[in-house]
């Protein structure tokens, strides 16, 4: 790749230790508890118990995406001038607690109406934004906690812990769910408040673990520390990574917004029970766990890119099949089937994605990954709020005709990595 500023990278050569890596491994355990049970219940209490627009929950994502967009590189570009990606993941993982607390006090103890529903709607924009940011420090960190030829075990084992967090976060939390626990009274808001105490305690014990590590330093010149707008336009001079990047923000658009929603269209469509959405996800976090941390031998980036071609089109399939899904049995089925997709897709997206990039660059070009990772949604809340918008009695047609929509840009997507693959072949950067 031709980049305008020349660097002088200089690594500082050392084995992370087992507390480094255990660290990091506990921060994604830690953040998916708070993550996990927001994404499962916040979205029920909004939309269904409080009667709000499932295009107004949407709004909020894509509003989230388009911040994202904008700040990720740049405060990226930052942590890689000022070797600060740890002490940027400290500040955002401040960030999130703050907002989790408050998303949480808002939603329990404000009196019920608008007003409460504009601040649990801004509150929980500060948690996805938050925790996508720290996404940006996180990710650049595995450079230095993977050895060379380590990269896609560490990430996948990363990955998997932090879906078996989400798993032990959805069971605890149940009993306080139904009001048996710390609560009298049943309210899906139970389940904010100790899910962001169990993420500020977990973090703070992660955060300690991982004190001393960074990554390596890079000696940049002062023209180094450049606005995202340039590194869009560098962009260009690596197409095999802007192919990449645009069938990543496709199907993370797509797949996003169905995590997002899933919980109300298992609501709306099949009459599924809080209890019965509880057990799928555990079920649906446990299988993409098993499936992320399985060496899938990803070792060079045209197996990487098989992988992840293959997994799209694995949605595909099951996208199709749970829009026309007869029954709550067949969604199960399918659902399932999306935990193992989901797996393999995020570890073979980030270990292609770390192949690619330049490493004295790897915070910003993180900063753009994490534009559009997760909650990083423009289109696909877009197309599922289609269907809503002109049914807006929001009933089961409409709901299976938003799950269909998010079929576009992946196949969009899959002709981009075909794009990737040839580039690929052909040895183009």
């Amino acid at each position: 790749m031709d980049v305008e500023i020349k660097k002088q990278v200089e690594i500082q050569v050392s084995q992370p230790s087992w507390k480094q890596r255990w660290g990091w491994y506990l921060f994604d355990f830690a953040n998916s508890i708070l993550i996990i049970n927001g994404t499962l219940y916040f979205p029920q209490w909004l939309v269904v118990d409080n009667k709000v627009s499932g295009s107004i929950y949407n709004l909020i994502a894509l509003l989230t995406s388009i911040l994202l967009i904008i700040s990720a590189p740049f405060f990226g570009a930052r942590a890689d001038k000022n070797n600060k990606c740890f002490f940027y993941l400290s500040l955002n993982s401040l960030g999130l607690f703050i907002s989790g607390l408050a998303l949480s006090v808002a939603g329990l103890y404000m009196q019920a109406g608008t007003g409460r529903n504009v601040a649990c709607l801004i509150c929980f924009g500060a948690v996805l934004y938050f925790y996508q940011l720290s996404l940006v420090f996180y990710n650049a960190l595995l450079n230095p906690l993977a050895k060379a030829g380590e990269v896609s075990k560490v990430s996948g084992v990363g990955l998997a812990w932090g879906w078996i967090g989400g798993i032990v976060a959805v069971i605890a939390i149940d009993p306080v769910v139904k009001g048996h626990l710390f609560f009298h009274t049943a309210n899906r808001m139970n389940a904010l408040l100790p899910s962001a105490i169990a993420f500020g305690i977990l973090t703070a014990l992660s955060l300690y673990l991982m004190r001393t590590l960074e990554k390596p330093n890079v000696v940049l010149s002062p023209q180094a520390h450049r606005s995202i707008f340039a590194l869009y336009r560098d962009l260009k001079a690596f197409p095999i990574l802007l192919a990449f990047i645009a069938a990543f923000f496709l199907y993370s658009d797509a797949i996003l917004t169905l995590e997002n929603n899933v919980t109300i269209f298992m609501e709306k469509v099949f009459g599924i029970d809080d209890d019965a959405k509880a057990m799928a996800f555990v079920v649906f976090l446990l299988l993409g766990a098993v499936a992320a941390g399985t060496e899938w031998g990803l070792s060079t980036p045209q197996k990487s890119l098989k992988a992840l071609r293959c997994c799209m089109w694995g949605w595909v399939i099951a996208l199709a099949v749970a829009c026309f899904a007869p029954g709550s049995w067949t969604f199960y089925a399918v659902f399932l089937v999306m935990g193992i997709l989901y797996g393999i897709l995020y570890n073979s997206s980030r270990v292609l994605f770390f192949q690619l990039i330049p490493k004295e660059k790897i915070a910003e070009y993180f900063g753009l990954y994490a534009s559009f990772e997760r909650f990083a949604s423009i289109i696909g809340p877009l197309l599922w709020s289609i269907p809503l918008v002109f049914r807006p009695q929001e009933d089961a047609i409409s709901y299976r005709a938003a799950i269909g929509m998010l079929i576009l840009p992946v196949v969009v997507s899959i002709y981009l990595l075909y794009i990737v693959r040839k580039k690929l072949d052909n040895g183009m950067n």
